[in-house]
């Protein structure tokens, strides 16, 4: 019998998924906040009874499900929020490009056809800043011959370098006596 009433309770819930029109994040809050008032009184409840982890982890999971469908409605709420934005700042755009085509000066008929700047439509048409280009600074014959020197001085100590460590790691390679073996 409890099931058929968690089952009809759920029900109930989830017709509550489809925001209405008159829905707003108020009316959800106050839902939930009823909702958690009910779940506390069902808590205390559940303390007069022999059963009582079973009791509480039934009312944790109504309260869970419970709290998936407000927050169903409140992601419900919150599209339908931006979508009446994206329309109203599509509509102002739409505004602004009415008032400046007819506050543009009209063409005088004998003159040039000039060209105005299109604007691009997509974020990808947009041109970007194109960095200024640097110019080579020209390197006289001697910085090159003592930039080459001093390339070829690191070159040989780095080998030089690489041949004592090798060395040194020859050197500590010893044979090493394992330790004996109990009979």
């Amino acid at each position: 019998m409890r099931r058929v009433y968690r089952f009809a309770g759920l029900c109930g819930l989830l017709m509550f998924t489809q925001v209405a029109v008159g829905d707003s994040l108020e009316s959800v809050r106050a839902d939930r906040e009823a909702m958690q008032a009910a779940s506390q009184q069902a808590e205390a409840r559940c303390y007069d009874q022999f059963a009582v982890h079973a009791c509480l982890s039934e009312v944790l999971s109504q309260r869970r499900a419970q709290n998936h469908v407000f927050k169903k409605r409140e992601l419900a709420l919150h599209d339908r929020e931006r979508q009446e934005r994206s329309r109203e700042q599509i509509q102002r755009l739409e505004d602004k490009a009415r008032a400046a085509a007819t506050s543009a000066p009209r063409p005088n008929p004998d003159a040039a056809p000039v060209k105005s700047p299109s604007r691009p439509t997509s974020p990808q048409a947009v041109p970007r800043a194109v960095p200024p280009q640097r110019t080579k600074q020209a390197i006289s014959a001697e910085q090159a011959a003592e930039n080459r020197a001093a390339f070829e001085e690191k070159q040989r100590a780095a080998a030089e370098h690489r041949a004592n460590v090798a060395r040194r790691v020859q050197d500590k390679k010893n044979p090493v006596t394992p330790l004996p073996v109990k009979p």
